[in-house]
């Protein structure tokens, strides 16, 4: 079984690793078909499901990763607070399905 903090690791990394290759296939192989994503504080948003994300971020690409600063849990749902790398920060409320795969993420710019 995966840890919490891994699996929230593997997903920054591959969201990382696609900001800086310009290739989604490996970030979002790590989402559900049915991903609901959010985000609070910049106009954008919100998608459901993969194919929606994969439209949103090939026509309109993150171009800064983050590092994780903290992780926590409210129940079951990770709380992530994360920084870019290039100033700035946010938190991350991602809920998982059983086989670790983001089922729904919410991103908050603060």
């Amino acid at each position: 079984m995966t840890s919490g903090a891994d699996r929230i690791q593997a997903h920054v990394d591959r969201f990382n690793a696609a900001v800086s290759s310009r290739s989604w296939d490996d970030y979002l192989a790590g989402l559900a078909d049915s991903v609901q994503m959010e985000f609070v504080g910049v106009p954008v948003g919100p998608f459901d499901g993969r194919t929606a994300v994969a439209a949103a971020y090939s026509s309109n690409p993150p171009d800064d990763t983050i590092s994780v600063v903290d992780v926590g849990a409210e129940g079951s749902t990770d709380i992530v607070r994360f920084s870019w790398t290039r100033g700035g920060s946010g938190i991350m409320r991602i809920a998982w399905t059983p086989d670790n795969l983001v089922q729904h993420q919410v991103i908050e710019f603060t």
